[in-house]
This record gives C-alpha cells, sequence and structure tokens, in this order.
C-alpha cells in the first residue's frame, strides 16, 4: 500500500512539474498576439491600425484621418495579454482587443470594429 501511495505521490509530482514548467515557459503575449499581426482598417471610417513584432514585444500603431483638414494623426502602444489582449491609452484607458478568425476581424473595445488589409511578410517579421 505505502509503495502504490509513492507511486501516486511521484507521479502528482512529476505531473505538476510538467505543467509548471509550461506555465513558466510557454509566452502567452507571443502566441496571443502573433496572429493579429498586420494592417487592418476601420470599418466605420477611416482609421487605419498596424500590429507589429518589435524587439521582444508587440506593438499597436494607430492612424487617424482628421474629419475635413486633411491632417492624420498617429499614436503607438505596446500591446499586452493578461485574460484578453490590451493596451493603455496616453491618457490611461484599458482598450480590448478581440479576434474573431472565422471573419478575420478585430474589435477594439472601446474602439470599433477592424477588417484586415494585409499580413505583415515573413521577412518583416
Amino acid at each position: 500500500m505505502k509503495q502504490l501511495l509513492g507511486i501516486c505521490a511521484g507521479l502528482l509530482l512529476t505531473l505538476a512539474a510538467v505543467l509548471g514548467a509550461f506555465r513558466l515557459f510557454y509566452d502567452y503575449e507571443y502566441h496571443k498576439i502573433r496572429p493579429l499581426c498586420g494592417e487592418w482598417r476601420s470599418t466605420l471610417d477611416d482609421t487605419r491600425l498596424v500590429i507589429a513584432p518589435c524587439g521582444d514585444e508587440f506593438r499597436i500603431t494607430l492612424m487617424h484621418c482628421g474629419a475635413g483638414t486633411g491632417r492624420s494623426t498617429s499614436e503607438t502602444h505596446v500591446l499586452h495579454y493578461r485574460n484578453c489582449i490590451h493596451y493603455t491609452t496616453y491618457g490611461g484607458r484599458w482598450v480590448d482587443l478581440f479576434y474573431t478568425p472565422a471573419a478575420d476581424a478585430l474589435l477594439l473595445v472601446p474602439g470599433g470594429a477592424f477588417k484586415r488589409t494585409s499580413k505583415l511578410k515573413d521577412h518583416e517579421q
């Protein structure tokens, strides 16, 4: 009986070690954000965004075209993953990103819906 308990304890410790190593070494940000890389266009207005790798992190650049003025502005933020993909604006607002693979659509909350216009090429990654 003691031998059986020892085997069960050993198996549980091995399983815990494997799961712990996976959690420690699996890069959630890379695997969750990487499929979003590319250029996107808003379904509502002329806003465009680009998601691209930059070193060990991913950045989102939003480009807004001013209505009537012809002037455009852009802002760049670092993307993070904690329960969902998100970034924090310059004013401190939290913006969540939700991706729908079937429609290849990206929803920014708040911010609107975007459709992909192009993916990054392998040499740009």
